[in-house]
């Protein structure tokens, strides 16, 4: 019996949708798009965008047929079941509600959700009216080096987890997001956050004024349910770093975008007879990575299908837009601890 296809659309058609695919030192498939052509299920119909050197670039690149400079128009004309929400995060709880209104019935979003706990609220509230099946873009969810350090943790090879260490190139929520959601991907759910801004932030002023708030680094630390903790530091740099490092009872794991998978497990010291150090597991035991159970397409056409729930939809892309916010929320009351989950904020980050 031959499956039924589906037809998707895409709204933005600027990087994380097409272009990085046409970088040479990325993995593949790295976009939408490239994902997307990867299916067998799925076949790409039209695109979205407001930049018309964008949109013929798109078409060209892709040979979509059709290309619009109105996504509502799109949504209209074509009818898609799957769209892929690529617009920036400004947007995008507007756009949200355009493809539920739409009737579409699964939909990709790009990371940050939205910019503010309200707008965000009200995608989870339409989603869970209209039973529209979404997953959110935290790409480490996965990758099967990602997929095997969970693996790892959860069988207890570093024992019991009692902290990490993050480290990132950008602001709170354009970046921290994707570490947020990965903490709580191995560590569990976060019952409470304190932060401080990047000193680069206050100097420049970026704390000050009303409405929309500049999305900026800082540091802070993060305090899971099972009562582990996690120190971050994100912040600006004129180079991009990602490392994660988490210390357990019984070893440390460390990985990242300079950092290939590793395990350290409690072993002999080689400097005193009376100590036991850490060695590295030998690399034949990380060779045999578990794969993630599938990628985003393939849970878009899996919860379309079947009503399952993916490992990464609207619901986990809160809570790591509420982890942001809630430091947000800590610099503005200068360090306090905020509980979480957040019950208010005013907090509407400027964020891309």
């Amino acid at each position: 019996m031959r499956l039924a296809g589906f037809r998707a659309a895409i709204i933005g058609c600027g990087r994380t949708a097409s272009l990085l695919e046409d970088d040479p030192l990325r993995r593949k498939p790295c976009t939408h798009m490239g994902h997307y052509r990867r299916s067998r299920r799925v076949r790409v119909v039209a695109g979205a965008d407001r930049d018309p050197e964008r949109r013929e670039r798109f078409k060209a690149r892709w040979h979509v047929r059709h290309v619009y400079a109105d996504h509502r128009e799109m949504l209209e004309q074509e009818r898609p079941d799957i769209v892929s929400l690529s617009a920036t995060a400004r947007d995008r709880s507007r756009m949200f509600k355009h493809c539920v209104e739409a009737g579409v019935k699964g939909v990709w979003i790009e990371k940050a959700i939205a910019t503010s706990l309200g707008e965000a609220r009200n995608m989870l509230r339409l989603a869970r009216k209209h039973e529209v099946v979404t997953v959110v873009n935290h790409p480490r969810r996965w990758d099967p080096e990602y997929a095997e350090a969970r693996r790892l943790v959860l069988l207890g090879r570093i024992g019991e987890p009692r902290c990490a260490r993050v480290s990132f190139s950008g602001n709170l929520v354009h970046t921290g997001t994707h570490a947020f959601d990965l903490l709580r991907h191995l560590l569990g759910d976060v019952v409470a956050v304190s932060a401080v801004a990047d000193p680069a932030a206050v100097a420049a002023g970026l704390l000050a004024g009303e409405g929309r708030v500049p999305d900026i680094g800082a540091s802070g630390t993060l305090h899971f349910a099972s009562g582990a903790i996690a120190q971050v530091s994100g912040f600006a740099r004129h180079y991009f770093v990602f490392e994660l490092e988490i210390e357990g009872t019984e070893g440390i794991l460390r990985i990242g975008n300079q950092t290939p998978l590793s395990l350290l497990r409690p072993s002999a010291a080689p400097y005193a007879s009376d100590f036991m150090g850490l060695a590295s597991e030998p690399t034949r035991a990380l060779r045999n990575a578990t794969r993630p159970r599938s990628g985003a397409v393939r849970e878009l056409v899996e919860g379309i299908e079947h009503g399952r729930v993916g490992m990464n939809d609207l619901e986990e892309g809160y809570k790591a837009l509420e982890i942001a916010l809630a430091m947000h929320e800590s610099i503005r009351a200068e360090g306090a601890c905020i509980p979480l989950p957040l019950r208010r904020s005013s907090v509407r980050i400027d964020s891309y």
